[in-house]
């Protein structure tokens, strides 16, 4: 066999490889929290898609639909206000749905962060909420210039 057609064979072995993954990675079945970008100067509000690629419902905190995070050595939750009110369930995606969000920083310092978000599966909204899953973002940097 000549040099081409092993190097065809090699490269069309690779594509099929790539879409296979590809198709497996677009049908697996979880939520997505991706940023818009990968760093942002202090004080600049991240806005995050989140993808519901599962078959069900999926709502979010009224008390603390999100939480940010820095890394440090481990990851750590900056400290939030305790929530005065009842927590239901809000900001619900349907599956298969997408929405984007501007998650407020204002006490953000420079460092790696992601954003947590607690998930109740196949509730509605108004129900209390009770978390199902945990989902983090990428990990992005906030920078102080």
């Amino acid at each position: 066999m000549s040099k081409t057609i092993k190097t065809v064979i090699i490269l069309i072995a690779l594509f099929v490889v790539l879409f296979l993954s590809y198709l497996y990675l677009r049908s697996t079945s979880e939520v997505v929290l991706m940023t818009d970008k990968f760093e942002y100067v202090e004080g600049e509000n991240p806005k995050i898609k989140i993808s519901n690629n599962t078959e069900e419902t999926v709502c979010f905190s009224s008390c603390y639909p999100f939480y940010l995070e820095r890394k440090d050595e481990e990851w750590a939750r900056y400290k939030y206000d305790i929530c005065d009110k009842e927590d239901r369930a809000s900001y619900c995606i349907e599956a298969k749905g997408n929405k984007t969000f501007e998650v407020l920083t204002p006490y953000a310092e420079p460092g790696i962060h992601r954003i947590q978000v607690s998930a109740c599966l196949s509730c509605e909204i108004g129900q209390n909420f009770v978390i199902g899953e945990n989902y983090y973002s990428n990990d992005f940097k906030i920078t102080n210039f």
